[in-house]
């Protein structure tokens, strides 16, 4: 079955998933909590077990054809051998244009495939970034800043973690065009103690110089 961005046949999974709530987060009022609420327009975050749940009728559908790919293979199997003691030129011709048919199917189920392995490995990206948030209690902020006379802002996002020495919380992921999933990699790969920003070691300077004085 191939794509038909009319009729959405082959883009069923691909709709669920967009189908899905997205969330988006604020920092609380008190400043020690995230807030999540549901925002189409700007979330850019979904439930992970509905997300897994999609990817596994995705990977129930990828082991049908699969199978389907089996069968076509020894379908074919049987083909060669029948079609090795024929004389009759006309028959042989017939037998050639159903190998083509079958290849052709091959091919198409084989493009499927490629774009279900895709889809699933973009899952696995977004459910790491989900851990890596969860496991270590990282904060997401977002914030807005005007885009000078063109008449609107873009959104900043900014991943802190907290540590027990100064800074107690420190920026360890940034993103200034509305992209939370490059900040989350950008923390994801922070060192142990980075400085307060990534972009500002001299922040860092600033909380020593005040802590011997």
């Amino acid at each position: 079955m191939m794509r038909n961005i009319q009729t959405r046949e082959g883009f069923e999974f691909w709709d669920k998933l967009n189908a899905l709530p997205r969330y988006a987060f604020l920092l609380s009022p008190s400043g020690k909590s995230v807030q999540k609420f549901e925002d189409q327009a700007m979330g850019n975050w979904i439930d992970v077990h509905e997300a897994q749940k999609v990817v596994d009728q995705a990977e129930e559908r990828i082991n049908d054809r699969q199978d389907e790919l089996r069968e076509v293979n020894r379908q074919l199997e049987q083909f060669r051998e029948r079609c090795h003691g024929i004389k009759n030129l006309s028959a042989i011709e017939s037998r050639d244009d159903q190998l083509a048919a079958a290849r052709e199917k091959i091919a198409a189920l084989q493009l499927r495939l490629n774009a279900a392995d895709q889809r699933i490995d973009e899952l696995s990206q977004d459910k790491a970034r989900l851990d890596a948030l969860e496991s270590n209690c990282w904060d997401v902020r977002f914030d807005s800043s005007p885009n000078g006379d063109a008449g609107d802002s873009s959104i900043n996002i900014e991943v802190l973690g907290h540590w027990m020495d100064k800074p107690f919380e420190r920026v360890i992921g940034e993103n200034y065009s509305e992209n939370l999933r490059a900040a989350i990699d950008q923390a994801m790969t922070a060192p142990a103690y980075p400085p307060a920003r990534p972009e500002y070691p001299e922040i860092d300077e600033a909380f020593a110089a005040a802590s011997i004085s």
